[in-house]
């Protein structure tokens, strides 16, 4: 087939040389460009007239190249699917313990954070764990705050409505509280402090013996 058209386009350009060149109108100018210098099979396709190309044209073979100048392709764009799935974000309500409790220590602000309740409850928890573990007392002490002879009441009421016993050495640094324990049968104790926190600040140390 391709060397068909290519004798059928060599013949007929040998046979219009002399022939003077006739005005093409409109519509054969169009048909023209759809072959001009255009490539089809290794065929390169020149000064075609209106007649030729129309020949030309009706092979199957140009069918697809007409096809595709003439349409026009629209773009399309992906709709947007609307979904039933609502997405919950559960919030977890935070607990005044959630604060209080750091990685070595408990510490918090005295009536906002760091509350009579919390620190009782605390000695009910130290003096229950030792209970279970056969420890019959607890050593207690606190330093020089403002908010810690109160607190530390606290904290003994909630160690002794266990049943353990307590022994409070007053006021005195960390050190000297896990002095006493070691030495003392029991190995625990506990210390109300702020440490280096500011003065509204206090919080608890312990230590139970295993």
């Amino acid at each position: 087939m391709r060397a068909f058209i290519s004798s059928i386009i060599q013949f007929k350009r040998e046979n219009d040389i002399a022939n003077s060149k006739n005005n093409l109108d409109i519509s054969s100018q169009k048909t023209e460009a759809l072959f001009l210098g255009a490539q089809f099979d290794g065929i390169e396709v020149n000064d075609v007239d209106s007649d030729e190309a129309e020949a030309i044209s009706s092979l199957p073979e140009f069918a697809n190249i007409q096809a595709s100048l003439e349409t026009k392709v629209e773009p399309t764009l992906r709709p947007i699917l609307a979904t039933d799935k609502v997405v919950k974000t559960v919030v977890k309500k935070s607990s005044p313990t959630d604060v209080v409790f750091r990685a070595y220590d408990i510490r918090g602000v005295v009536d906002e954070t760091l509350t009579n309740d919390i620190v009782y409850d605390i000695g009910r928890a130290l003096g229950s764990e030792a209970l279970d573990r056969g420890i019959k007392t607890i050593v207690t002490a606190k330093d020089g705050r403002l908010s810690s002879p109160g607190l530390s009441k606290v904290l003994a009421d909630g160690i002794l409505s266990t049943g353990t016993d307590i022994l409070d050495i007053g006021v005195v640094p960390t050190p000297v509280l896990y002095f006493v324990a070691h030495h003392h049968d029991c190995h625990s104790g506990v210390m109300l402090t702020g440490s280096h926190n500011p003065v509204n600040y206090n919080g608890l140390k312990y230590s139970i013996s295993w």
